[in-house]
């Protein structure tokens, strides 16, 4: 888009893009010249037909979801020579898939976006490198750049990005990286911002001209440039004694022990935003259904947070580390941690109560509140408000 852009500033005209593959014959849509759309491969030519499907369900998106391009027409190929195994992963239903992620819009222009095998999936997010990379070259020092997905112990992979400085030079790589990375935080959702950036000479090609983003993910793998060495994993295991110094004694049961069943779910709702706030050190308290990902979790929040929550349920309860992936937003979790330390009927497990046990209503004043077999006492904070009302009437009728 950026070449395109600047193409026309200096030439007062448009790139006309078309699209097409090798198994397309090569032609399969034309950006039209008389209804040009600035990014656009434009629509199907003649004959052709185009769709966008979901790379899983196979089942067509709907306009303005990210999706495979498929192909069908009489420009389509029969097959790869003598390989049935592959013309048969590329051609189904008499669609070829193209391996190419896009889009169509209402007018039914498409737009391609990326590669599906360049897809990086963050804690099952999807992260398409291309519009990430767009982003960070509208950085004035930013002249090349490539994004790329790495194994990550928690996430699955995490984004890194390969910056290229501009002739100008203006900024040192430290300072070239925090810039860059303040303008990918402004325009990019928090799980797709790159977490490493690292400047170098060059970006490696092929004699086509095309980036080799293997050789990439290998340097990184080899440590080069990234620092993968003994001091950054001192400097790990350092924040992780320090996510541990920062676990706080357990005060979710207390709370849930304190309250009407009914309000038990606001309590604990209440109790995760606080500790994402406390976390990720937002100024703001996030909302309910916030993503942890979007909100700004790294993998040592992400340790961080389920320390706190293993201390929360206590040791009889073995929290797993895809506990922020099997529970993904903040309403998610608050259920999970009511259903967990709560039984049946509200109560706290730990704090189940015996059949002689004395409740307090108020004050230091007693009083004992049979359930309606008569069988079990419990107090009024174990009970619904509606409950505890019902209790209530009941012993002033007697």
């Amino acid at each position: 888009i950026q070449t395109g852009q600047a193409w026309r500033e200096k030439f007062d005209m448009p790139i006309y893009e078309g699209y097409g593959l090798t198994e397309t014959s090569p032609f399969a849509s034309y950006n039209h010249r008389f209804c040009f759309e600035p990014g656009s491969i434009g629509m199907p030519i003649d004959g052709v037909e185009i769709k966008v499907v979901d790379t899983e369900s196979n089942a067509e998106c709907p306009t303005g979801e990210l999706g495979e391009i498929v192909i069908r027409g009489p420009n389509v190929m029969l097959g790869y020579w003598n390989r049935p195994d592959d013309t048969s992963a590329a051609i189904k239903g008499g669609w070829f898939h193209s391996g190419d992620i896009g889009r169509i819009d209402e007018t039914g222009f498409f737009y391609i976006v990326d590669r599906v095998k360049d897809m990086i999936s963050v804690g099952g997010q999807k992260v398409y490198p291309a519009e990430v990379e767009r982003v960070l070259l509208d950085h004035s020092d930013v002249s090349q750049c490539a994004v790329v997905g790495i194994p990550d112990d928690v996430f699955g992979e995490k984004v890194v990005a390969f910056l290229v400085a501009g002739a100008s030079g203006k900024e040192a790589d430290d300072q070239l990286n925090a810039s860059v990375q303040k303008l990918a935080s402004e325009n990019l959702a928090n799980y797709k911002v790159p977490r490493e950036f690292v400047v170098i000479d060059e970006l490696p090609r092929n004699p086509s001209g095309k980036i080799l983003k293997t050789n990439l993910r290998e340097m990184d793998i080899a440590g080069v440039n990234l620092g993968v060495s003994e001091q950054s994993e001192e400097s790990s295991a350092d924040s992780a004694v320090v996510s541990s110094a920062k676990l706080r004694p357990p005060t979710l049961r207390k709370q849930l022990q304190s309250a009407f069943a009914a309000d038990q779910p606001k309590v604990s709702l209440n109790f995760v935003q606080g500790l994402v706030q406390s976390i990720t050190g937002s100024e703001e308290r996030p909302e309910s259904d916030t993503r942890f990902l979007d909100a700004g979790f790294d993998s040592l929040m992400v340790v961080e947070m389920s320390s706190q929550i293993q201390v929360e349920v206590g040791a009889a309860t073995k929290i797993p580390a895809t506990l922020l992936f099997d529970h993904p937003r903040i309403c998610d979790l608050s259920d999970f941690l009511v259903a967990t330390i709560c039984d049946d009927d509200g109560r706290p497990e730990s704090s189940t109560v015996s059949t002689a046990s004395a409740v307090s209503i108020s004050g230091s004043a007693k009083t004992t509140l049979p359930r309606q077999d008569d069988s079990t006492l419990h107090t009024i904070q174990e009970m619904s408000e509606e409950q505890a009302l019902a209790e209530l009437l009941k012993e002033l009728e007697a």
